[in-house]
């Protein structure tokens, strides 16, 4: 190509590579209907100048590397800067000249996402307003949008059909059942990740489960990308069609979450143990205030509370505990009960 005409042996464009997860700054391009490139330029352990042999599979010639590196070649620093600066700039020079080509591709890309959208399953994901770690679905749905993703709320509650899927052959012995058709349900209020827009596999990369095939070459190292999982936050992949019908509007700016105190003057207060980071931050928050750690859960009345729970005496702590717990709530997220009694 153009590196190879310019007298630079060893350049080829199709190599393989373990690239783990979607966390490269390829990737930025790639899952935004673009077109990202992953190079890696021979170099050095030391920064010096010195004669390399190379191994003879970096130097075979194949059908994507009709001019392969030399088998012995005196290196530095110096050359492997040469290298990736005259490859970057080539290719900075052949999207200037052929933008209108690049742009069109992308425009053609994002109308054929929304199309699929409609026509191909799945055709949403689905986050149930009530989430027992609601701040961490708050940051869900902020990341979704800073990363260029759609995210609509409900204006309606949601109803969709699950169709039924027939017995699988057994595995380690047991067969899995029959699932039957049914109709899930989500409140108003509720968010909704359309995938009828223009980054539908962006959003199916970050929301879906990830099978690895059972084909390929396993990496050594294990990653992961699923945000529902990495946030333990419950979010429905839609298989249904109609779900695009409901009512919802798009949301237009970051979603901020406002904890509450209630119950102010009790004898006691909890803090549920939402495994957040807002919840560990908060006895930092309150070094000064004296508190326990439930080594059970429990339940009072019908709320329930994990083993962790911050059970916090309004007796022996400062006079203004409670003011200053209203306040946390309000900037954390968290809701903090008031109760009459410590619990058992």
């Amino acid at each position: 190509t153009e590196l190879t005409r310019r007298g630079m042996p060893g350049v080829w464009t199709h190599g393989f590579y373990t690239g783990w997860a979607a966390n490269y700054l390829i990737w930025m391009a790639n899952n935004r209907n673009s077109i990202g490139r992953f190079y890696e330029t021979f170099g050095n352990s030391v920064p010096d100048t010195k004669e390399r042999k190379l191994q003879k599979r970096q130097t075979s010639r194949e059908w994507y590397r009709p001019n392969p590196p030399l088998e012995k070649v005196m290196w530095s620093f110096r050359n492997n800067t040469n290298y990736m600066e005259s490859g970057v700039l080539t290719a900075l020079n052949y999207v200037a000249t052929h933008g209108k080509r690049f742009l069109e591709n992308f425009y053609i890309k994002s109308k054929k996402s929304i199309e699929r959208g409609k026509t191909e399953k799945p055709h949403a994901y689905v986050i149930p307003r009530d989430q027992r770690r609601k701040v961490a679905t708050a940051h869900l749905i902020n990341l979704l949008r800073l990363q260029g993703v759609e995210v609509h709320q409900a204006d309606q509650k949601l109803t969709w059909e699950v169709k039924a899927k027939p017995s699988k052959a057994a595995t380690n012995g047991k067969a899995k059942k029959e699932e039957k058709a049914r109709r899930l349900s989500a409140p108003k209020g509720s968010y909704v990740v359309r995938l009828d827009q223009p980054y539908r596999t962006l959003a199916q990369i970050l929301l879906d489960r990830q099978n690895f095939p059972q084909n390929a070459n396993p990496p050594y190292d294990d990653t992961g990308w699923s945000l529902p999982l990495l946030h333990q936050v419950e979010v429905k992949k839609v298989d249904d069609p109609a779900i695009l019908q409901a009512r919802m509007h798009l949301v237009s700016e970051d979603v901020r979450l406002h904890g509450q105190l209630l119950n102010k003057g009790r004898a006691f207060y909890i803090v549920n143990n939402t495994t957040e980071n807002e919840f560990a931050a908060l006895r930092f928050k309150l070094a000064d205030v004296s508190m326990q750690a439930a080594e059970e859960p429990f339940t009072v009345g019908k709320r329930s509370f994990a083993a962790g729970s911050y059970i916090v005496p309004a007796k022996g702590n400062p006079a203004d505990l409670a003011d200053r717990l209203e306040k946390l709530a309000a900037e954390t997220g968290l809701d903090i009960v008031g109760v009459k009694k410590r619990p058992e």
